[in-house]
């Protein structure tokens, strides 16, 4: 359904791209351009339809990680495929990370439990999944960042036990030695 949404959406942009190149063949030779230019920076584009009622009228700059976290957390229940569900936490343990982040360093809150929270329930809900290597990666990451040195090493340890073939292997070994120097 979400797709089909998502296919009509980028027809109408699409569509309406096209119109906007025929009316640039049509206009008369004449035409001054610089006035022809003026009239394009002030049309408008207004979505055709909104998923995310939240972002509508925000501007990227607008858009805070709260809104795009409550956006994804409405979308879950809407979702009946398991992969896409998943797909879907996942990306909300990363919002999460992400909110976390930017609490510590602007506010000095430390919101990352959340974080780690999301990212154990990924590891126990799906623990044979083969891309838990970023899950566990990013796991370390939250608890670096919260100051749990202990359990950011033991989550280390275990990415680099379960998957020796992982892009963050070499990345995950190099902080496992960074710390254990230090």
């Amino acid at each position: 359904m979400i797709h089909a949404v998502y296919r009509s959406l980028c027809f109408a942009v699409f569509s309406m791209l096209l119109s906007g190149c025929q009316m640039f063949g049509s206009q008369d030779k004449d035409l001054d351009r610089t006035s022809h230019i003026e009239s394009l920076n002030t049309a408008s584009l207004s979505p055709a339809v909104s998923l995310f009622p939240t972002l509508t009228n925000a501007k990227p700059s607008q858009v805070n990680v709260d809104s795009v976290i409550a956006s994804y957390s409405a979308l879950l229940p809407l979702l009946e495929e398991p992969t896409r569900q998943l797909k879907v936490l996942q990306r909300l343990a990363d919002l999460k990370l992400v909110r976390g982040e930017q609490l510590m360093a602007d506010q000095a809150i430390d919101e990352l439990g959340i974080a780690i929270d999301a990212y154990l329930d990924l590891l126990q809900r799906y623990p044979q999944r083969p891309e838990n290597d970023r899950v566990y990666y990013h796991l370390a990451k939250s608890y670096e960042l919260k100051g749990d040195l202990v359990s950011y090493l033991t989550t280390l340890d275990t990415l680099i036990r379960l998957y020796p073939d992982s892009a963050y292997f070499s990345e995950a070994n190099f902080r496992r030695g960074d710390m254990l120097f230090s």
